[in-house]
C-alpha cells in the first residue's frame, strides 16, 4: 500500500502516462497545422484573391470613359401637392454627366430640365417628400426624367445635396 501511495504521488500510474505523452504531440500537430494553413493562405491563396481583387477596378474603370462631371441644379422652390400653398419645398439637384459636352448640354437646357423636376415634384404630397424610404424612388423618378432629354448614358445620377420642406 506504501508503494501505490508513492507511485500516484510520483505519477507513475499506468493509465496517466498516456494521456501527458498525447498532450504534446496534439500541440505539435496544432502548431504544424497552423503554420501549414498560414503557408498555403499566404502562398497560394492570396495571391489568386490579389488578381481579382486588382482585375475588378480595371474592369469598372473600362465601363466610365473618363472622370465624370457634377451639374447643379440649384434653388429649385415648389408646393408641394395638396398643401394649398402653406408648405414648400427647396431642393437642390446635382446630376453626375458623362462629360463636359453634356454639362455645356445641361446649362443650354437648364430651363428645360427644371420646368420637369418642377412638374414631377409639384405633383408629390408633403407626405410622400418627407418620407424618407420614398427618397430613393423620388430620385430614380427625377433621374428618369432628366435622362429622357439626353442621349442614352449622358446623365448617370442624381443627388440631393439640399431638400428642406417647410
Amino acid at each position: 500500500m506504501a508503494t501505490q501511495a508513492i507511485e500516484q504521488a510520483a505519477g507513475s500510474e499506468p493509465g496517466a502516462a498516456a494521456p501527458k505523452r498525447r498532450r504534446p504531440i496534439v500541440l505539435i500537430l496544432a502548431i504544424v497545422g497552423i503554420l501549414a494553413g498560414g503557408g498555403v493562405g499566404q502562398f497560394l491563396v492570396g495571391p489568386v484573391l490579389a488578381k481579382r481583387r486588382a482585375a475588378a477596378p480595371a474592369a469598372k474603370s473600362a465601363e466610365s470613359s473618363g472622370p465624370s462631371i457634377v451639374h447643379p441644379i440649384e434653388n429649385l422652390v415648389l408646393n408641394p401637392a395638396g398643401s394649398g400653398g402653406t408648405r414648400f419645398l427647396m431642393v437642390t439637384a446635382t446630376f453626375e454627366l458623362r462629360d463636359g459636352s453634356v454639362d455645356q448640354a445641361m446649362k443650354d437646357r437648364e430651363a428645360e430640365v427644371r420646368d420637369h423636376i418642377l412638374a414631377l415634384l409639384g405633383k408629390k404630397t408633403v407626405d410622400e417628400l418627407t418620407d424618407f424610404t420614398k427618397r430613393d424612388s423620388i430620385k430614380a423618378e427625377v433621374l428618369h426624367e432628366v435622362q429622357s432629354l439626353f442621349p442614352q448614358g449622358d446623365v448617370r445620377q442624381v443627388f440631393f445635396p439640399q431638400f428642406v420642406i417647410q
